[in-house]
């Protein structure tokens, strides 16, 4: 009998934690790439990553601020943006040009600031999202385009796909003013597209869209991922094949519900 009152309890606490507690838990992760070439003069080339933010329907304004804060405390040289930038709020679904400006203006960067839509932004109007977040941030979208920049002499291209899900990933019209010498730094809401690209300029492609699974349990792991391959491609650093591959847990938690997958802003160092 006290057997049970004691997993009923921890059962209890559990929930109440999940809900309470780790949507609120931002944590920063930091990973190294090693590129196989100096990109930058012996530097690394700082990168923040942030995703997911489904504002204001699954994320309040503070948790927002609270990642902007985290990113631009790197100092980045490039943040990106992979995608579910907004979610349908039931009491006020309008997206207000001051409200994005006061929550998404204050992110700093020293070579810009780069995204591609989700399928909720989509969902919502992608239209709108693009003429708010392009008129009143320095959010550039890429979505199924590409910019260059150059560090040292080696020219690094950043792609991004359009999303996955809504049938907008368009690979090849991304690169197709990239030459072949290039590095490829690939962004794509939906990481499944690393099993439809395979391109040996690709050094890596940071996605997000899983949320990391949101609830994951002790040798289980997620109990369920947003992706036709299961948990293969549901959070961190994998090596594809291909090429590399990161998945961000992101910012919001959908019905505010986390476990043992808390959100997260990626720091990047490619050297």
């Amino acid at each position: 009998m006290n057997l049970l009152i004691w997993i009923i309890a921890f059962c209890i606490l559990a929930m109440l934690y999940a809900r309470f507690v780790e949507p609120n838990v931002l944590v920063v992760r930091k990973i190294r790439i090693d590129s196989g070439r100096d990109i930058n003069n012996g530097k690394p080339l700082r990168i923040t990553l942030l995703s997911d933010f489904h504002y204001p329907r699954h994320a309040d304004s503070r948790l927002v601020r609270r990642a902007i804060e985290k990113s631009n405390r790197f100092d980045p040289d490039l943040v990106f943006m992979l995608g579910d930038f907004f979610d349908k709020n039931r009491n006020n679904p309008a997206i207000l040009p001051c409200d994005v400006k006061t929550v998404f203006g204050e992110i700093r960067s020293k070579l810009g600031i780069f995204g591609v839509l989700g399928n909720h932004d989509h969902r919502f109007d992608e239209q709108a999202i693009r003429k708010v977040l392009e008129s009143e941030t320095d959010i550039r979208l890429i979505d199924n385009s590409s910019i260059g920049i150059e560090l040292s002499g080696v020219p690094i291209y950043i792609a991004g796909v359009g999303d996955l899900r809504s049938k907008d990933a368009h690979y090849d019209q991304a690169v197709r003013d990239i030459p072949q010498d290039s590095v490829i730094i690939l962004l794509s809401h939906n990481p499944d597209v690393v099993e439809e690209i395979s391109d040996p300029r690709i050094l890596i492609q940071f996605s997000g869209h899983t949320h990391g699974g949101q609830v994951r349990l002790p040798f289980i792991g997620a109990l369920r991922v947003p992706s036709k391959f299961g948990s293969r491609y549901s959070q961190g650093l994998i090596d594809c094949g291909n090429h590399l591959l990161y998945v961000n847990r992101g910012i919001c938690s959908m019905k505010r519900i986390r476990f043992m997958c808390p959100p997260e802003v990626t720091w990047v160092e490619i050297y």
